[in-house]
């Protein structure tokens, strides 16, 4: 999922245990999108909205929680928009880009780049929102571009829950971190499971059969063993790509939302 740029928005939960897990068909229990949202444009009954909370001050993060069950404020540990209102207070700290979505990297090796990190993560969870989505965890996996941060990451997660005590915190992917993450993150995010965004030719298209097979059974395996809910996130625009991630996700213990690449269909 790409760091949050201007105009970005995102979910979360109450009763974890057995919200999610009851759910054995299709569901469109959450949201995420990528604008700022009107409260009135949302589906009812959702149990979770994830949401960028710099574009909200904390009268309007009630509104959202009085339309949803749980509404989490999203944050990147590790990557900043340059387009981010708070760019500036961390552009002395970045390092690299990622080509991509062209946001930098954070060099949290750097104790102020760590602190300034907490203070903001601090303020969001002040403006009332019930917890914390926590996207590009993949960046500090086995595989990512920042493996050497994965303590300063863990650092803050675990500083943060002992200071601000959040209701909820949901990952955005990192699996291979659920042995040091599970005991506070209840929920994973994982996208494009089903499906595969082509960035170069801009095209929606399903993902193969087997690679589709071998996600699947990884989601299986994580949601076993940890004990932990799945959320899944596919990216289709055509009516045709859209059915093809229903069927192929219908019957499975995941809720999952399928949007536009930009994530954007419920901005005001």
């Amino acid at each position: 999922m790409q760091p949050i740029k201007k105009n970005i928005v995102m979910i979360t939960l109450l009763g974890m245990a057995g919200l999610w897990s009851i759910k054995t068909r299709a569901q469109q229990d959450f949201v995420v999108t990528y604008a700022k949202v009107n409260p009135d444009l949302l589906p009812n009954n959702l149990k979770l909205l994830i949401v960028e909370g710099n574009l909200y001050n904390a009268q309007e993060v009630k509104a959202l929680k009085a339309k949803c069950n749980l509404v989490l404020a999203y944050i990147s540990f590790t990557e900043i928009s340059k387009d981010d209102e708070d760019y500036k207070n961390f552009a002395p700290y970045t390092m690299g880009e990622n080509e991509t979505w062209g946001s930098c990297y954070i060099n949290l090796k750097d104790n102020r780049a760590l602190n300034l990190m907490k203070e903001h993560a601090l303020a969001l969870l002040q403006k009332g929102f019930d917890g914390l989505f926590l996207d590009t965890m993949d960046n500090v996996g086995a595989w990512g571009n920042l493996p050497e941060l994965k303590n300063e990451v863990l650092h803050l997660i675990h500083t943060i829950d002992q200071e601000a005590k959040p209701n909820i915190w949901v990952q955005n992917g990192g699996l291979d971190l659920l042995p040091k993450t599970h005991q506070l993150i209840s929920t994973v995010l994982v996208e494009s499971v089903a499906t595969d965004y082509n960035f170069k030719e801009k095209a929606y298209r399903l993902r193969k059969q087997q690679d589709f097979n071998q996600r699947k059974q990884q989601l299986l395996q994580a949601k076993d063993e940890f004990k932990i809910e799945v959320l899944v996130v596919e990216y289709a625009i055509e009516e045709e790509v859209t059915q093809q991630v229903h069927k192929r996700l219908s019957g499975l213990p995941f809720s999952y939302f399928v949007s536009n690449i930009a994530l954007n269909q419920y901005k005001q």
